[in-house]
């Protein structure tokens, strides 16, 4: 893991953290377009620790610029994560 990698995940959790206390203290309004945001802010911290990683390693390969990507698009990207299954090889 680079250092590259291991600031932006501080900084990426430090905003999705920031950004579901707005929802939380009433400093961001729902609507339409963001009725959902609160909920899937909640599942990629619950996930996050597991999930940042793979998903920023997977991202950089395929030549994103990880440090533009919006503050929702991770906290999407992340709520919808699901680990690799295990080879059943190594689940009997």
């Amino acid at each position: 893991m680079n250092v590259s990698l291991i600031n932006l995940k501080l900084v990426v959790e430090t905003k999705l953290q920031i950004e579901l206390e707005a929802w939380q203290t009433g400093q961001k309004k729902w609507n339409v377009s963001n009725q959902f945001s609160e909920s899937v802010l909640e599942s990629a911290l619950s996930v996050f620790e597991e999930a940042f990683m793979t998903l920023a390693e997977k991202w950089q390969k395929e030549g994103a610029n990880l440090q533009g990507i919006a503050v929702m698009d991770w906290a999407y990207a992340l709520s919808e994560f699901q680990p690799e299954e295990l080879d059943s090889v190594w689940i009997d």
